[in-house]
């Protein structure tokens, strides 16, 4: 999964890796894993993060160009 676009999110919106994981309640280390590939984003995380973000799945994927959230 290429989470280019919540590594960009995240950096524009001065948020770090710790940050990120009191959001969705992790920790630094998990945060860092996701974002290297090393873990994979549970489903419920990546929801939280569209969230936060105000962002759809899809644009969190690369799915769709469109940021807008419907909630």
């Amino acid at each position: 999964m290429d989470l280019e676009r919540i590594i960009e999110l995240r950096t524009d919106n001065d948020l770090t890796q710790t940050d990120l994981g009191n959001i969705v309640d992790n920790n630094k280390s998990t945060i860092s894993n996701w974002e290297n590939g090393n873990e994979i984003l549970p489903t419920i995380k990546l929801f939280k993060i569209a969230e936060y973000f105000n962002v759809s799945i899809d644009y969190l994927l690369k799915l769709s160009n469109e940021r807008l959230c419907f909630w």
